[in-house]
C-alpha cells in the first residue's frame, strides 16, 4: 500500500461518488420539474450519507452502495428495451456507469488501498 495507490484509490472512490451524486441531484430537479413530489428528496438525502459514509471509509456502507448500483444498473437494463433512439442510449450509458462503479469499489486495488487507509485509527 503505497502513498500513490492511496491517493489513486481517494481520487477514484471520489470520482465514483460525485457522479452518483451529480446523477442523483439531476434525478431530482427533474422530477421536481416534471412536477413530482418531493418523496426523491429522501432518496437524495439517504444517498448523500451513504456517499459520505463510503467517502470514510466504513465498509458496510461500501457494500450496500455496491449492491444499490448493481441494483440500479440491472434495472436501467430492464427498462432500456422499452425506451426509443437516444434515450435509451441515454439509459444504457447510465447503467453500465453505475456497473463500472459497482466494480471499481469492489475490486479495484487502488480503491481498496484506500479504504484500508481510511480505516486506520
Amino acid at each position: 500500500m503505497t502513498n500513490r495507490q492511496i491517493k489513486t484509490g481517494r481520487w477514484i472512490v471520489g470520482s465514483i461518488l460525485s457522479l452518483i451524486l451529480g446523477l442523483t441531484v439531476f434525478g431530482a430537479v427533474a422530477r421536481l420539474l416534471l412536477g413530482f413530489d418531493l418523496s426523491y428528496a429522501v432518496r437524495l438525502t439517504l444517498t448523500f450519507f451513504l456517499c459520505w459514509m463510503v467517502f470514510r471509509g466504513f465498509f458496510w456502507a461500501r457494500v450496500m452502495l455496491s449492491l444499490l448500483l448493481v441494483w440500479t444498473a440491472f434495472q436501467l437494463f430492464i427498462v432500456t428495451p422499452e425506451l426509443s433512439g437516444m434515450l435509451r442510449m441515454g439509459w444504457l450509458v447510465i447503467g453500465l456507469l453505475y456497473l463500472a462503479s459497482a466494480l471499481s469499489l469492489v475490486a479495484l486495488p487502488q480503491v481498496r488501498s484506500y479504504f484500508r487507509y481510511s480505516q486506520q485509527p
